[in-house]
């Protein structure tokens, strides 16, 4: 009799664990999706978040003649925190890193990071991601918070080249 009520818990436990995994990113934002063909050049305020730690700064998204997209984030007194490309020439999007601050060059930071830039600067927007609006008065911030704890929130800055 302890045996299969041993099975029976493993069983449960192990369905638990599979529902818990397939949750995917909240993504929020109030207007319509952020896509690589809407801009030429813009700005953004930034904020990281994961663990117990915070970045603020300002992040550039600069298309390139390719498709790929620049990305650089940096601080306002122009120290940066990471500079690279986020590859679009293949099937699958990939952030290839050129220069990184030694504290955050660590794998689960540059993967989460390339998973949420990847969720806000996808053609292929998927309507099921988006959630309501952040809360409070926050009409143009877009925030992605992914399992682990790790988020992004991007806010525009005036200064903005649309194409437009």
């Amino acid at each position: 009799m302890k045996l299969s009520l041993l099975r029976y818990f493993a069983w449960i436990s192990l369905l638990l664990i599979a529902a818990t995994s397939c949750r995917s990113a909240r993504v929020s934002y109030p207007g319509e999706p952020v896509t690589a063909g809407s801009f030429e050049k813009n700005t953004y305020k930034a904020l990281v978040t994961w663990g117990e730690r915070e970045i603020a700064g300002l992040m550039l998204v600069k298309k390139a003649d390719n498709g790929n997209l620049r990305i650089a984030f940096y601080n306002e007194l122009g120290m940066t925190y990471l500079e690279g490309t986020l590859d679009r020439s293949s099937k699958h999007q990939k952030l290839v890193v050129k220069n990184i601050a030694p504290f955050l060059n660590q794998r689960p930071f540059i993967n989460n990071f390339e998973k949420c830039i990847q969720l806000i600067f996808t053609d292929n927007v998927n309507p099921r991601l988006y959630a309501s609006p952040v809360p409070g008065n926050h009409k143009n911030i877009l925030m992605v918070k992914l399992r682990s704890g790790f988020s992004l929130e991007l806010s525009p800055q005036i200064n903005q080249i649309n194409t437009d």
